[in-house]
């Protein structure tokens, strides 16, 4: 196939021909019939028409998608340009385990039916290459010889399981004619009340009745009260008005015409014209709408399943209405004609018997009727239900008729949905359009700036890599087991470094270097408790769930027996200073079983404070952990320099100006890395929406000073700037105390006693402790602190609601 160039490369404008053909003015759109393209470099528009193959702009530009175009409009803003499509698939699309299930060689030009209710089919307009011609063939007809490199072939469907053969119906092809949108139908029919017998017959009546008072005589018969002629004034008025109606329906006329007493019809007669009539209603009908009529021979067994689904269910269902009420109302007269001797007059033959019930619904239809034309559907509905002869049923079976249904459910009725099984697994959907590309050089450099970017290389950090490698290699390599203690201040690439780690050894366990390991990682920052850990680790060894204790004790045998074909398993523990614990069993444990001698158990813990060991761990915990220890310094500016050009990787995005004031900025506060990288990237997008760019086009030092003041000066530092002298001692208290238990976490008592040596150390006074307590409530309501609640005394538990890194830039910028 020829290759199509997408919009990266080639120009497109993208226009939309003519009117709207309609408009939805609920959801503020407005549909089009056709869309122009017109390509830099060539004379001539391609247009592309709803109802048309069309070719959609995907990752691979030899083969983009196929869809076919169902729909064009704008949204609400009226800029936007979407289209509806049908998806078809290549051979590529489809996953390569699944295409042995088509049982022969794909056609290189075959394509695919795409049936899945998940994938999204509105796309943007201005995301479309082109017309495609696609032909549908039969599934058992072989592929044309010579036939052009433009043309794809379609036989059958997939579903994401199976390939099945595609209906004809599906899939129309361009050339077959489309049902007009919704908005171009003729509009609907009102069909109008069927007229009463009894009225018609009085109406009759009443004329015959005139003709003979011309001679001058007037038979006594022919006296009614005045109640009688009113009704009769009545009918005649409504008789009048639908006689008016008539021209324009000619299904009227012949309703009429059954009730006239001039014409007298058989059974079969009746039947024939009323089915007639409802025949050429429902050819009328679909030529208007745009259904295909069915032939004579169809219409006369349309009671057949294979052919009901040529005509609408309304009409078939008012067509077995109206037969079967026809052949009541004969056999109730068959019924008199037998039993009365003295007969009726020429005009009653083909009249209806109307029981009482009817004529009172008769009467409210006349009233109604009055009214005017706004009231014609609520009329038609009361004389649906009153023309149906109801035979009396006792208060039994209405009751039961509540509970018991009128009519057996058919077998062959539609399947119902099935139950979503009890362990449903939730997924994303497929995405219907490949990911969006960066389009210029800031926002490939913002892309690879991203925290959760993962690099080709981390540089560095090439002396603690190989040490922790070596160390976990051996301990797979021997079979043992041993711990590891890994220190660093946040932001140094303690993390990173052991995941580069384990994925080198990995890819070395796939080539057969070294046996093969378990990897299992947990984060104390993650849990609600720190005996959570025990049930988080069972979990991930075994798929298995069960409660902290339980899980305590299967991994303690686990690590304890000794068992055949045994693999080690690395655990890495990340944030071990929150597995923290009064008796500190959870922490031993973990150290310990690295001991045991069939544990076959590597253990690499990462916490923030170097000397966390001696701090907060007891004797016998200290001792488990060994003396195998390695520490992460913090980044100078030349390393962050250095980092933030290998992820840019030849990307010219900054200055070198630029880019040294970040390193530096940073190295001097904290020298995290995370840190850096994130102001790097919010420097990218002020340059990028920036009016004023520099001539370079590259980020300069005004982009990165405008990003360092937003980054060091969000509202917490604001706050903190404004507090007053007593507040900011105590924050710098709450820090020195952190830093003094290597945890995150203190007691008022304890951070006071800090406070009170700032304050001797500043030269001031010393607050009292309800005058501390009043300090460290006041940045508690600020939500600089976070305070336990419903308590106030010296065991009072505080922690910072801001970073640490913040906290000293503002106190440091005083």
């Amino acid at each position: 196939m020829s290759r199509y160039h997408t919009m990266l490369r080639i120009r497109r404008s993208y226009k939309l021909e003519g009117r709207p053909i309609t408009e939805d003015r609920k959801l503020k759109r407005a549909f089009y019939r056709s869309l122009s393209i017109a390509v830099d470099g060539r004379p001539r528009k391609a247009v592309v028409s709803v109802g048309q193959c069309i070719l959609i702009e995907g990752d691979d530009e030899d083969n983009p998608f196929v869809a076919q175009l169902l729909k064009l409009f704008t949204d609400d803003t009226g800029k936007k340009k979407k289209a509806v499509v049908k998806w078809f698939v290549r051979v590529s699309e489809i996953p390569s385990n699944k295409i042995g299930l088509l049982g022969r060689d794909p056609h290189p030009q075959e394509i695919f039916y795409y049936q899945d209710s998940s994938c999204d089919n509105e796309v943007d307009a201005e995301t479309i290459l082109g017309a495609v011609q696609v032909t549908q063939i039969p599934a058992e007809a072989q592929f044309p010889d010579g036939a052009s490199k433009d043309t794809l072939f379609v036989k059958l469907l997939w579903d994401t399981k199976a390939f099945r053969i595609l209906d004809t119906e599906l899939f129309q092809s361009p050339q077959s004619p489309r049902s007009p949108p919704p908005a171009q139908r003729a509009p609907r029919l009102r069909s109008l009340p069927t007229p009463d017998p009894s009225v018609m017959k009085r109406a009759m009546t009443g004329i015959a009745t005139r003709g003979s008072m011309s001679t001058g005589k007037i038979n006594s018969t022919e006296a009614e009260s005045a109640h009688s002629a009113s009704k009769l004034s009545a009918a005649k008025v409504l008789n009048v008005k639908r006689r008016s109606r008539v021209s324009s329906n000619p299904t009227i006329r012949k309703k009429l015409d059954l009730c006239s007493p001039s014409k007298k019809l058989t059974r079969d007669d009746v039947l024939g014209e009323i089915l007639d009539d409802d025949q050429e209603m429902e050819e009328d009908l679909a030529t208007k709408m745009g259904w295909f009529p069915t032939s004579s021979a169809e219409e006369e067994h349309e009671d057949s399943p294979a052919l009901s689904a040529a005509t609408p269910r309304s009409k078939r269902k008012s067509a077995q209405c109206v037969s079967s009420r026809i052949k009541k109302q004969l056999n109730m007269l068959s019924n008199q004609d037998e039993l009365q001797s003295d007969g009726e007059d020429a005009g009653d033959d083909g009249c209806f018997v109307p029981t009482k019930l009817d004529l009172e619904s008769s009467s409210d239809e006349e009233e109604e009727e009055m009214k005017g034309d706004s009231e014609d559907e609520l009329v038609v509905k009361r004389s649906r239900r009153s023309t149906c002869p109801k035979t009396p049923r006792s208060t039994e079976k209405r009751r039961a008729s509540a509970r018991t249904p009128r009519k057996t459910p058919s077998k062959k009725a539609a399947p119902s949905t099935p139950r979503t099984p009890l362990h449903a697994t939730p997924s994303i959907p497929a995405r219907s359009l490949p990911a969006r590309k960066p389009g210029n050089v800031l926002e490939e450099a913002r892309l690879r700036l991203h925290v959760s970017s993962v690099p080709e290389s981390l540089p560095c950090r090439e002396q603690e890599f190989q040490d922790i490698y070596n160390f976990v290699e051996s301990k797979v390599m021997d079979g043992t087991g041993g711990c590891m203690y890994i220190s660093g201040v946040p932001g140094t690439g303690k993390t990173a470094t052991v995941h580069e780690v384990i994925r080198s050894l990995q890819q070395a366990a796939e080539q057969d270097e070294i046996p093969h390991f378990n990897f299992i990682e947990i984060n104390g920052m993650k849990m609600t408790d720190p005996h959570q850990a025990y049930v988080q680790i069972l979990q991930k060894l075994t798929n298995q769930k069960a409660t902290a204790d339980h899980a305590a004790a299967l991994l303690e045998k686990r690590f304890s027996m000794p068992a055949p074909k045994k693999e080690t398993t690395v655990l890495l523990v990340d944030e071990l200073d929150l597995l923290w614990t009064r008796k500190q069993n959870v922490m031993y444990n973990l150290f310990d079983w690295p001991t045991r001698r069939h544990a076959r158990l590597v253990v690499l813990t990462i916490a923030n404070t170097m000397d966390l060991p001696e701090r907060i761990m007891i004797n016998r915990v200290a001792s488990r952990l060994g003396l195998t220890r390695m520490s992460f310094q913090p980044y100078t500016f030349k390393q962050l320099q250095q980092i933030i050009t290998s992820r840019l990787n030849k990307v010219k995005a900054f200055e070198e100006d630029a880019l040294q004031l970040v390193s530096r900025k940073v190295a001097a506060l904290s020298g995290d890395a995370r840190r850096c990288l994130d102001i790097c990237r919010r420097a990218t997008e002020i340059c990028e929406y920036s009016s004023q760019r520099s001539s370079t086009g590259l980020v300069g030092m005004s982009h990165v000073m405008e990003a360092l003041d937003e980054m060091f000066s969000s509202s917490y530092i604001a706050a903190i700037r404004c507090t007053s002298l007593q507040e900011q001692l105590f924050l710098r208290a709450v820090i020195a105390e952190f830093r003094r238990l290597g945890l995150e976490e203190a007691t008022f008592q304890q951070v006071f006693v800090q406070h009170q040596a700032l304050c001797r150390m500043e030269g001031l006074q010393p607050v009292s402790v309800s005058e501390g307590l009043a300090v460290c409530q006041r940045l508690g309501a600020c939500r600089l602190l976070l305070l336990e609640p419903s308590r106030l005394d010296l065991l009072l538990r505080v922690r910072l609601n801001v970073s640490q890194d913040d906290v000293l830039y503002a106190l440091k910028a005083d």
